[in-house]
């Protein structure tokens, strides 16, 4: 009778119930969708249980790293500094690049950083050239 019970208390990582041991378990095996195939929670996600002992998982916008959808993520949720607010899109006049990040809590984890570019138009030559020449002697 005492193995039986035994087996009834096995988890399985990846059938959507959260049992013991498993910091998550949100129904599937594949890894990169914030619950690894192990059932641990990845970095620059957050995990919540739903209904049934299943896991919703959502990356954390704002905590250095790129993960799930997130198109940048430059370590806060402020909007005009080059990643949005929401960390879906790269703000007009920036560039962001990609690199690895130093977060103790990750083996490897990007994160982004993100610089204003020079707009060049024709306007913005003009009016250039317009100021010099006005600042003649």
């Amino acid at each position: 009778m005492h193995a039986s019970l035994q087996n009834v208390h096995t988890s399985v990582c990846g059938d959507g119930s959260r049992l013991f041991g498993e910091h998550c378990d949100d129904g599937n095996d594949n890894n990169d969708d914030g619950c690894s195939r192990l059932c641990l929670v990845e970095c620059g996600f957050v995990c919540h249980m739903q209904n049934e002992n299943r896991d919703e998982c959502r990356s954390i916008c704002g905590d250095g790293i790129i993960a799930g959808m997130e198109v940048c993520d430059d370590g806060n949720q402020k909007s005009n500094d080059g990643c949005s607010r929401l960390c879906d899109r790269i703000e007009l006049t920036y560039v962001c690049t990609t690199e690895v990040s130093d977060d103790s809590r990750c083996q490897r984890s990007m994160k982004s950083k993100c610089r204003g570019k020079v707009l060049k138009s024709r306007t913005t030559r003009f009016v250039s050239w317009l100021w010099r020449w006005l600042q003649r002697p």
